[in-house]
């Protein structure tokens, strides 16, 4: 039943895999982009020219010319069968490919675009020159297993030549099956391979591993000097959690000071074979090169920087003063992700910081730095990092009722998004007033409205500024959007301006009849600087048909303003009531109805 199971689910992932890979590469002769109707031209003038060979397969500038009305490209490059993009963004006409793969044919093609559509152009191809720079150079492609010995302990028939292509070069290539499954090491060594000591010595490799389920185990390439005592590690991959590649696998390891005459490659597995499907490998080559290439770069870093919007800020270190310079390779996705670095810029010797300014948002970028000479470069470590999606705000409005200022506000995209804080401050219109209230514009805090987090969805809030008074004057506002990590940034101002009443008024009730509540709404004018200081002595109380005063319901100072005032007659019969504004020489009455 287990058996029946994992076929069942091995025809599952081949399924799944076909449909992701699907959306992710591109086969040759497919069209992406087949609208007729746009207007975006073709593509043309490929550099290198359609069908050249003997490319340098170090360093490969792209060049084209865009079709008239591109203002955004799309590029594709990669082997037959495996095109995957590996730019998409503002119009260009070039890009730099980073280190490929020696006498082999590429494809790539353009897709000029516009707002709404997009016209592909035609696939283009080259071949690259073999790498005849070296002096020691060893490849098998594993025609066969004549240049290998299978150790074990376990797995010891697991290990065989097979007629196909999954690790993404050409058949033959080496497999290890799951069956017959063994718990433990399986090891197979290579004939010794004769390298030069204490040199930079250049490896590759083609890799897939078809997973099944944890723990899956892990798979190494080393290289070894003593016929296995003890080992370097130039490849290691510990329980994956997914299928990994197809993928080209490349770097460099320094030989020891004595001993490498004797170097054998070792490719193991460690595990519960069950738990993988097949793992592959292909064409795995070594090159020592006849000088030393320029030092690489260590220690690579990269964190988020905001210059209005993100960017990304690279940094590293230089131990040595050996190159000329450092270009910069870039591509989307992680570092495990299908896809090519290609060229994003360069910076001269001895400069240890990058910062790109092109990164998209919400998007995730592998980066690699390259120390170059004049012959040759080489990379450091590899980092990747997710660009986040800020606190985008799309708008920032307020109304005005009266003594009440409402605030309204609206983001687009938030990462990270602690809050807003609202601000306030006031400038004062009357110049008189200005001898005894300060006029300038001190911002004082006056709410806080909790975030989202990080959303992609349109985000709506308020708030609303209850003021106390409101002699003439302009208030401004503003958010300060605070992060979970304590950044902040400052919205754009807005300014209202509050005009204080002219005259006294006391409106009429409203509800009215009411019951049991109802509001009261009054005025108070601008006055004299003599007045002001002293403010007016506000009264307003509630009286039954006969004149008793039932209740008072406001006796204080109140400077200019408008006012409201909530009344409950909750504890008074139904009946007919009235209420009194006085205000220095001002009197004036209404009537109301309680009706139960």
């Amino acid at each position: 039943m287990k058996a029946i199971n994992k076929i069942v689910l091995i025809v599952f992932q081949i399924i799944f895999s076909i449909t992701i890979y699907a959306q992710e590469s591109v086969q040759i002769n497919n069209k992406l982009y087949s609208d007729s109707d746009c207007p975006v031209g073709v593509p043309s003038n490929p550099n290198p020219p359609d069908g050249t060979t003997n490319i340098r397969w170090n360093a490969t500038t792209l060049n084209w010319t865009n079709g008239t009305g591109t203002t955004k490209n799309e590029i594709w490059f990669g082997t037959q069968g495996n095109l995957v993009k590996i730019y998409d963004g503002p119009a260009i006409t070039s890009c730099e490919i980073s280190v490929l793969q020696d006498s082999t044919q590429y494809y790539w093609f353009v897709i000029c675009k516009n707002d709404s559509c997009g016209t592909q152009g035609p696939f283009w191809t080259f071949t690259t020159e073999k790498r005849y720079t070296t002096v020691w150079d060893w490849e098998d492609e594993f025609d066969n297993l004549n240049n290998w010995t299978i150790v074990g302990p376990q797995g010891l028939i697991n290990w065989y030549a097979f007629p196909s292509s999954v690790a993404g070069s050409n058949a033959p290539e080496l497999r290890m099956s799951w069956t017959p499954s063994f718990n433990g090491k399986s090891l197979i060594r290579s004939v010794p391979i004769s390298l030069p000591y204490n040199w930079p010595v250049a490896y590759s490799f083609f890799f897939y591993l078809d997973y099944f389920t944890d723990p899956s185990g892990t798979v190494t390439v080393s290289v070894t000097y003593d016929g296995g005592l003890t080992e370097q590690i130039l490849y290691q991959l510990i329980n994956p959690t997914a299928n990994v590649g197809p993928y080209f696998i490349s770097d460099l390891f320094v030989t020891p000071a004595s001993g490498s005459y004797n170097a054998q490659l070792q490719i193991w597995f460690e595990g519960y074979s069950f738990n993988i499907d097949y793992i592959y490998w292909d064409r795995i080559q070594l090159n020592a090169w006849t000088r030393d290439p320029p030092y690489p770069p260590e220690n690579l870093t990269a964190q988020i920087i905001f210059n209005f919007a993100p960017q990304v800020k690279l940094n590293w270190q230089n131990i040595l003063l050996d190159e000329l310079g450092f270009k910069i390779y870039r591509k989307f996705g992680s570092q495990n992700d299908p896809g090519y670095y290609i060229l994003i810029g360069t910076v001269g010797q001895n400069q240890t910081q990058y910062i790109d300014t092109t990164v998209l948002q919400g998007t995730i970028y592998s980066y690699q730095v390259y120390a170059y000479d004049e012959y040759m470069q080489t990379g450091s470590n590899k980092v990747t990092i997710n660009v986040p999606i800020p606190v985008e705000l799309i708008s920032f409005t307020a109304e005005v009722e009266e003594s009440t200022v409402k605030l309204f506000w609206q983001t687009a995209t938030e990462t990270n998004n602690s809050g807003f804080e609202v601000q306030r401050s006031q400038d004062y219109k009357d110049k008189k007033l200005s001898e005894w209230i300060s006029s300038e514009q001190d911002w004082e805090v006056i709410g806080f409205i909790a975030g989202k987090g990080t959303t992609t969805e349109v985000q709506n809030y308020s708030f609303t500024d209850n003021l106390s008074h409101n002699l003439n004057q302009v208030i401004h506002y503003r958010l300060k959007q605070i992060d979970y990590d304590g950044s902040f940034k400052f919205s754009s101002e807005i300014e209202i301006e509050i005009q204080a009443p002219d005259i006294f008024s006391l409106e009429q009730n409203y509800p009215n009849p009411f019951n049991p509540t109802t509001k009261i709404k009054y005025s108070i004018p601008t006055v004299t600087l003599r007045q002001a200081q002293s403010d007016n002595w506000v009264t307003l109380k509630l009286y039954d048909v006969l004149g008793n005063e039932i209740t008072t319901l406001v006796n204080e100072r109140k400077p200019a303003g408008n006012y409201k005032v909530e009344f409950s007659g909750s504890d008074l019969p139904s009946g007919v009531y009235f209420y009194q504004l006085k205000a220095g020489s001002f009197i004036q009455t209404k009537k109301m109805i309680l009706l139960r």
